[in-house]
């Protein structure tokens, strides 16, 4: 009876012990949301392959994309040739300027540059600042496992659980600037309208009557 009684009294000794520690510690939760960055989109083109399709592809991603910032035409011509000389690459700039416009492209800004040794094919480069989304910083991917069938415990330890769902978000995000918002909403908003449009009926004033509309004076 008394190695009991000591053996419960060491029991409430050691409970009494832990619940002076505390019982926080860090979490696995990846508590950040995924990021809008800016970027510059850059792509060169030997001039005369900017087909159509390639024009459109361009102008469609600047539209959905793109910063409201000008898209910057480069067109490049060697001095040294014969064939790839100022006057064409004038003529390149204009019809590239041309197509874009065509496709929705209203801010383009062109101009030719003499670049040594390009040889006798004129090269345009394509330049403009763009919005994309990806996930939180501190997120290095995801989950480990997903990728295959065997799970490495070891890895899943310092995992930040939610990384997953916001890589993959971002990666189907089609207008990443829309999550940054949009201006001109400071005033009254149409959560407000709503919300006064039921405080009438709370309150039990009427709306006022509504006049109905004719076809004909008859």
């Amino acid at each position: 009876m008394k190695n009991q009684w000591l053996l419960i009294g060491s029991c409430l000794l050691t409970l009494g012990a832990l619940s002076g520690c505390s019982q926080d510690h860090e979490g696995n939760l990846a508590l950040k949301r995924m990021e809008v960055h800016q970027e510059q989109y850059g792509e060169q083109f030997t001039s005369h392959d900017l087909t159509p399709q390639i024009i459109n592809r361009i102008a469609a991603d600047y539209q959905r994309n793109g910063n409201n910032g000008p898209i910057s035409l480069m067109v490049q011509y060697d001095p040294a040739s014969s064939q790839n000389t100022a006057m064409n690459a004038t003529n390149h700039a204009v019809k590239i300027a041309k197509s874009l416009r065509e496709a929705g492209v209203k801010d383009i800004s062109t101009e030719i540059m003499p670049v040594n040794d390009v040889g006798d094919h004129s090269k345009t480069l394509v330049t403009y600042d763009r919005f994309s989304a990806h996930a939180p910083t501190g997120c290095d991917g995801m989950m480990p496992g997903l990728d295959n069938t065997r799970t490495d415990w070891k890895a899943v330890k310092d995992y930040q659980f939610g990384c997953s769902v916001e890589t993959t978000i971002a990666k189907q995000i089609a207008r990443p600037k829309d999550l940054l918002g949009t201006d001109g909403f400071d005033g009254v908003s149409d959560g407000r309208r709503a919300s006064n449009i039921i405080d009438q009926y709370r309150t039990g004033i009427p709306n006022e009557k509504l006049e109905g509309q004719r076809a004909t004076e008859e």
